[in-house]
């Protein structure tokens, strides 16, 4: 639902994914072409809740990293426009951190967020980023 947000590949867990972990390898798969052999698991994220855009329902995000182990050639399908790789130590600066206005149902919040190469990041990929670089 997040559309042209700068974002991790996920989607929703399948009947035929066996837990939250085989969604995220088949999500990594179909989004970006990146097979699990080609990664370490590091760990898992704290589950993120939040609303679908209709704000009707809740939604549990669970989130996994993962580290490299070799160089690959990434194929994206019809969901993903790039792939951008961030240092990680963009985000330990607190230099680049930065506040937007963010608008909504007439209600402008500032939130914070990072700028990558003119690409903003913020929302729960910031979120998740923060638990992870901290």
């Amino acid at each position: 639902p997040w559309s042209g947000d700068m974002a991790f590949p996920g989607g929703k867990m399948d009947a035929t994914d066996a837990n939250i972990y085989h969604t995220a390898l088949r999500e990594l798969r179909e989004e970006i072409g990146l097979d699990a052999g080609h990664l370490a698991p590091l760990g898992r994220i704290s589950d993120q809740l939040t609303k679908t855009h209709s704000g009707l329902r809740p939604m549990v995000i669970s989130a996994f990293t993962f580290e490299l182990q070799l160089n690959v050639d990434f194929v994206l399908n019809h969901e993903v426009a790039e792939t951008l790789w961030v240092p990680i130590k963009h985000f330990e600066l607190p230099a680049n951190r930065e506040s937007m206005q963010w608008k909504a149902r007439g209600v402008s919040l500032t939130v914070p967020c990072y700028w990558y190469k003119s690409r903003r990041i913020w929302g729960l990929t910031l979120r998740m980023i923060d638990e992870f670089t901290k």
